[in-house]
């Protein structure tokens, strides 16, 4: 029972730490921002009047600072998913005239990339250099982060980096992620899962990242730097997300890539013969997951 007890306190301590440790930082320098205001001696009248309490007073206040700081943490991861949705491009419909000019933007760019890029490959054929090939890559890196489908398009390059990792199984392979990624996830190996898991992890700590400098910037009423640190951050943090969308969409490719055959097997469902049969199987196998499935056709394959 006491190595019970050890071990649920070494989790709770590691999960404390998790979430109070940019909570920390955030009133550390909430902290300093007060302490530039108030000066120095308004703090030491402040501990001087909390050295007169008594003694359990002083641990009560203790422990409740501990807990506000461990909510603030609490109440800033459950701040970022409705902040990443934002970011991601998907706005409250008061924004939709925006958001669809900014899709239209994006989309004309698309199209002149596109025209650039087959110029570029045409060049390289013909007569291949050094300069042409860096701009043949510089393109083909933004074609290979940017929805195939137009109504796939996100108003940002963070949102359409993560909606390549949500739709490349659909366009490639007919397969729906909504429906069939739990049942692919189970047959991915560790390693691959760990990566995902470290992917998601820094992802996530980027967008909470933001919210803490966003929350920062409004301590500006104690002194000028707060606004400017928390603006920094948050461009700085902002430029980061793409990329990190980015390893999340390559992970999700070698996913689907790699194990897409085995889903098939160990569902027992016909693997596709080529590649242009590879869409219509997909869809077959995710109908049949989603709403079940009546027809005689196709055969199950032997269990794996």
């Amino acid at each position: 029972m006491a190595k019970f007890w050890e071990t649920l306190g070494e989790k709770l301590a590691d999960r404390w730490l998790q979430v109070s440790v940019p909570a920390l930082v955030f009133w550390y320098g909430v902290a300093l921002a007060w302490l530039a205001d108030k000066g120095t001696s308004e703090a030491g009248r402040q501990a001087h009047k909390f050295t007169e309490q008594p003694t359990a007073l002083q641990v009560v206040i203790v422990l409740s600072i501990l807990i506000a700081i461990a909510a603030s943490g609490v109440l800033v991861q459950a701040l970022s998913i409705p902040v990443q949705r934002l970011m991601e491009g998907y706005w409250p419909p008061f924004l939709s005239p925006i958001r669809r000019r900014a899709v239209a933007r994006i989309q004309r760019r698309n199209e002149t990339e596109q025209q650039a890029y087959y110029q570029y490959y045409a060049r390289m054929q013909s007569s291949p250099n050094a300069e042409t090939a860096l701009h043949l890559a510089r393109l083909e890196r933004r074609r290979k982060y940017m929805p195939a489908r137009y109504s796939a398009l996100m108003p940002t390059r963070f949102g359409n980096a993560l909606k390549v990792a949500e739709e490349r199984a659909t366009t490639l392979y007919g397969l729906v992620p909504e429906v069939l990624w739990p049942h692919l996830r189970q047959l991915l190996p560790e390693s691959l899962l760990q990566d995902f898991e470290e992917s998601q992890k820094k992802l996530k700590g980027t967008v909470e990242r933001i919210v803490w400098a966003l929350l920062f910037t409004g301590f500006g009423y104690f002194a000028w730097w707060p606004p400017v640190i928390g603006i920094l951050i948050v461009v700085f943090s902002y430029l980061v997300l793409p990329s990190r969308a980015y390893v999340l969409a390559d992970l999700a490719a070698v996913s689907w890539d790699l194990h897409r055959v085995e889903l098939y097997k160990k569902l027992r469902w016909p693997v596709p013969e080529n590649p242009g049969d590879e869409i219509s199987r997909g869809a077959r196998l995710t109908s049949y997951i989603a709403r079940g499935w009546d027809e005689n056709s196709p055969t199950f394959t032997e269990p794996v």
